[in-house]
C-alpha cells in the first residue's frame, strides 16, 4: 500500500502535474487523519470494553460479598445476640419475680457470655475504587456503593465498638469474675472455651448481678439494631446491583 503511494507521488512529478500533486498530498493526508481516528476509535472502543468488564466483574462480585457477609450476620443474630439476649431476659424475669431456680437459673449463665464480631467483606469494593469508582457509570448505584462501603459499613463498626469499648469490657470482665464461678466447657461451633458455670453469690439481688445483666443486654440489643440496620442497607444495595446487571445484561 505504501509502495502504491509512493508511485502514484513519482509519477505525478515526473509528469509537472503540480495542482494534481497538492490534490493528492492534502488527499493522502486525509487518509491518514482519518485512519489514525480509525484507530484512535477502535482503541478507545477497546479500552471502553476492558472497562465495562471490569465493572461488570466487580459488581458481581461486591453482590457475592453482600451474601456471604448477611449469610455470617444472620449467624451471630440468631446464635450470639439471640441467645444473650434470651438468656438475660429469662434470668430478669427470675428476679423480677424472686423465683430462683439455681439449676435454671446456673443453666442460662452459658449463653450471657457470648461475644460476637462484627465484620463485613470490602475486597471487592476497595479494588473498584483503587481503579477508579467512575468506572461505574450508573450515578445513582456509584453514590450508593461509596455511600454504603465508606459510611454506612464503618459507622456500624463504630457504634458496636462503642458499647464494647476497653472500658466496657473492664467493667464486665471485672464484674463477671466477681459474680461467676468460671470453667472450661465445649460449646457448639465454638469449641472449648471459658465460660460462667455458677452464680457464687448468696443474694441473687446483688447489684453486681444487676449491672452485669444490663451490660449484657445493652451490648445485645445495641448490635442486634446495628446488624440489621446494615442487613437491611446492604439487601437494599444488593438489589440496585442486581437490577443493574440485569440490564446490562439485557441491553
Amino acid at each position: 500500500m505504501i509502495k502504491f503511494f509512493r508511485n502514484i507521488r513519482q509519477t505525478l512529478i515526473k509528469e509537472n502535474k503540480t495542482s494534481n500533486y497538492f490534490k493528492y498530498a492534502i488527499g493522502e493526508i486525509a487518509l491518514v487523519v482519518i485512519g489514525i481516528l480509525i484507530a484512535l476509535q477502535i482503541n478507545n472502543w477497546n479500552e471502553q470494553k476492558k472497562a465495562d468488564q471490569f465493572e461488570l466483574k466487580m459488581l458481581a462480585e461486591i453482590k457475592k460479598s453482600i451474601v456471604k457477609d448477611n449469610t455470617y450476620l444472620q449467624f451471630i443474630l440468631e446464635e450470639r445476640v439471640k441467645v444473650i439476649d434470651s438468656n438475660c431476659a429469662v434470668l430478669k424475669k427470675m428476679l423480677k419475680q424472686n423465683k430462683i431456680d439455681s439449676v435454671e437459673f446456673n443453666k442460662n449463665l452459658l449463653g450471657i457470655g457470648f461475644g460476637f464480631i462484627f465484620q463485613y467483606s470490602d475486597g471487592a469494593y476497595e479494588a473498584l475504587k483503587a481503579s477508579g469508582i467512575d468506572k461505574v457509570t450508573n450515578d445513582s448505584l456509584r453514590n450508593e456503593l461509596i455511600q454504603f462501603y465508606d459510611f454506612v459499613g464503618p459507622r456500624t463498626t463504630q457504634l458496636i465498638d462503642f458499647h464494647s469499648n476497653e472500658n466496657y469490657r473492664q467493667s464486665e470482665r471485672e464484674l463477671s469474675w466477681e459474680i461467676f464461678e468460671y470453667d472450661v466447657v465445649s460449646i457448639g461451633d465454638i469449641g472449648l472455651h471459658i465460660a460462667p458455670i455458677r452464680y457464687k453469690l448468696d443474694n441473687y439481688r446483688d447489684s453486681r448481678l444487676l449491672q452485669y445483666l444490663q451490660l449484657r443486654s445493652t451490648y445485645a440489643a445495641n448490635g442486634g439494631i446495628r446488624i440489621r440496620n446494615y442487613i437491611r442497607d446492604s439487601k437494599e444495595l444488593h438489589s440496585l446491583i442486581d437490577t443493574e446487571l440485569n440490564k446490562r445484561e439485557n441491553d
